[in-house]
C-alpha cells in the first residue's frame, strides 16, 4: 500500500508527474545510518532492519520507537516497509523525519490492513533522521527511505495486482491408484513485468541507468499506479537485466522490469 500525503499529489500534479506513473524506491539512504531502539526481544535489534534481506526483524516487545540518523542530511520524499506484521498484530505507524533539529511528522497512526510492503510518501524535503514510532510488538525486516525514481510516461501494458499474483510449486502425493493423498507447498513466488515506451534517451541515461546498476544486487519498492492501484505495491528483486532499447523512433527508448515480488509469510 502507498499512503500519499495531500501536500504530495498536490506538487506532483502540478510540477512532477501524475499519479497514474510508477514510483521506484531504489536508493537506501539509511544504508549507513544508525539505528537505535529501546525495549527489544534478544536478537532482534533495531539494527536487524537495515538490511535488505527479509529473514531479519527488528522486534520491539511492545509500543516503541525506531530511530535512524543519517551522517548528514538527505533529501527524501518516501519512508518504505517490508517483512513487516503491523497489519497482522494490529499495530499503527507513525513516521517523523528530522528537519534543521525539529522533529516533523509526515503519517501519523497509519493502520495496515495487512502485512503487504508500505510505501509512506510525502514533499521532498532534507533530513537528518527519521523515526518509525509503532502502538504494538509488531515486526519490521526491511526499512528504506529515499528520493523515489518517478517513470516519465505511464506503464503501458496490463498491470499485475501484485498482491493477487502467485507462482506456486506443489508436491502432491498420490497412491498407486490415484487416490490423493494431501498437498503441500514446496514454494510460493510473485512473478512481474512491467513496461514503459517512448523513455527519452538522455533522461534513461542520467536517472534510470544508476537504478539498472543497483537492481542488479539490490531489492527495491515499487508502486505501479499509485494514484488508481494505491494497493499494487511490492518489495521486489530483478529476475534478469535490465536492458533499455532504442526504439528507433527519435530519440526513444523501451524497457521492461522482470522482477519478483517478496511474497510474504502467508505467500
Amino acid at each position: 500500500m502507498i499512503y500519499m500525503t495531500d501536500e504530495y499529489q498536490a506538487t506532483e500534479t502540478l510540477f512532477g508527474w501524475p499519479m497514474t506513473h510508477t514510483r521506484i524506491l531504489w536508493a537506501n539512504v539509511l544504508a549507513d545510518a544508525v539505528f537505535t531502539a529501546g525495549a527489544v526481544r534478544e536478537g532482534f535489534e533495531a539494527v536487524r532492519a537495515r538490511s535488505a534481506d527479509t529473514v531479519s526483524w527488528w522486534w520491539p516487545t511492545a509500543a516503541a520507537t525506531l530511530t535512524a540518523t543519517l551522517p548528514a542530511a538527505r533529501e527524501i520524499d518516501c519512508i518504505a516497509v517490508a517483512a513487516h506484521t503491523l497489519g497482522s498484530t494490529g499495530a499503527r505507524l507513525t513516521a517523523s523525519v528530522r528537519v534543521g533539529g525539529t522533529w516533523r511528522v509526515v503519517h501519523a497512526d497509519i493502520a495496515p490492513a495487512d502485512d503487504e510492503p508500505i510505501m509512506l510518501a510525502f514533499e521532498l524535503v532534507a533530513v537528518d533522521a527519521i523515526r518509525l514510532a509503532v502502538t504494538g510488538p509488531a515486526m519490521m525486516g526491511v526499512i528504506y527511505a529515499g528520493k523515489m525514481l518517478v517513470m516519465p510516461q505511464p506503464a503501458y501494458n496490463s498491470l499485475p495486482p501484485l498482491a493477487l499474483i502467485r507462482s506456486t510449486s506443489y508436491e502432491t502425493n498420490k497412491s498407486v491408484t490415484g487416490q490423493f493423498m494431501g498437498r503441500s507447498v514446496e514454494s510460493t513466488s510473485r512473478p512481474f513485468e512491467v513496461n514503459w515506451s517512448h523513455l527519452k534517451e538522455a533522461w534513461v541515461r542520467e536517472h534510470f541507468a544508476p537504478f539498472i546498476l543497483a537492481a542488479r544486487e539490490a531489492p527495491f519498492f515499487i508502486a505501479l499506479r499509485p494514484g488508481r492501484y494505491p494497493t499494487d505495491v511490492g518489495y521486489a528483486l530483478t529476475s534478469g537485466d535490465i536492458v533499455p532499447e532504442r526504439m528507433g523512433i527519435k530519440d526513444y527508448m523501451q524497457v521492461q522490469i522482470n522482477a519478483e515480488a517478496h511474497a510474504g509469510p502467508q505467500g
